[in-house]
Order: C-alpha cells, then structure tokens, then sequence
C-alpha cells in the first residue's frame, strides 16, 4: 500500500471510530512513563498534560539511559490507546489522568526513571516492545 492509501486508510478507520460513539483515548508515553492525555470525540479534543514529576521522571530516565541526542530522545515517545468516552471527552481525559496520577507517585515515578523510563516490573525494553505493554490499566498501544 503507499503512503497515501495507508493516510486515508488511517483516516477512514478514525472517523470510523467517531461514527460509532465511542471516543478517541491517546495516552502519550517516553517508554512506560505517560506524560500527557488525549481525549477526542467529533471535532472535540481535550489535552491534559501530567503535573511536572512526570516530565523530570522522563528527563532523568532519559539521563539513565544515556540518550546524547535529540533523535534519540524523541524516537522513544510512543502512543497508547484506548477506547475513550464519545459523550464525555473532557470527563474521560480527567479521569484518565487522575489515575495515571495516582498509579505514579513520586516514588514509582523514581523507580521508572532508575531503569531508563522502563517499567521494572516487566524486565525493560525487550518486554516494553510487545503490543501487550500496558501504561497503567487496560490500555493498549497503537
């Protein structure tokens, strides 16, 4: 398929979503440690950015795992998703990123960060390749 048909292809099976009430639900990620929430339905879109440990867990994961460039660094953000709430967008987003919030205190957050930004709990990066590698609960990545 080229490039084109693989963009609509994606197109369609968004606005698929959409169509049948469910939401879009995006969890942004450096390796297993989120950092933001997406939440979507129609044309609505809500963006919940997790307070600042998050991101200075990320910056010292990245630290651990000696990225010296800025390729590196960005080529280990990946996407988790979800089915979201296609009536409550805004709910869903909230709710979402108060669990995150409450399943990474400061002291697992510290715990992610010692490994590179990798769960320890499933063994690092070769385990966090898999599609089975949740963020939190139930959710799976794109």
């Amino acid at each position: 398929m080229t490039a084109q048909g693989e963009a609509a292809a994606g197109r369609r099976r968004r606005s698929d979503r959409r169509r049948d009430g469910s939401g879009d639900l995006v969890i942004i990620c450096w390796r297993d440690i989120p950092a933001q929430v997406n939440a979507g339905a129609g044309d609505a879109r809500v963006q919940r950015i997790l307070p600042r440990r998050f991101q200075r867990a990320i910056d010292e994961a990245a630290m651990v795992a000696g990225m010296s460039s800025a390729s590196q660094y960005i080529g280990e953000w990946r996407r988790v998703t979800r089915r979201g709430d296609g009536d409550d967008p805004e709910g869903t987003a909230l709710r979402v990123a108060a669990e995150l919030e409450a399943e990474f205190p400061r002291e697992r957050l510290r715990t992610f960060a010692a490994t590179g930004g990798w769960d320890p709990a499933r063994g690092g990066p070769s385990a966090a390749d898999g599609a089975d590698a949740p963020v939190g609960g139930g959710h799976q990545e794109e």
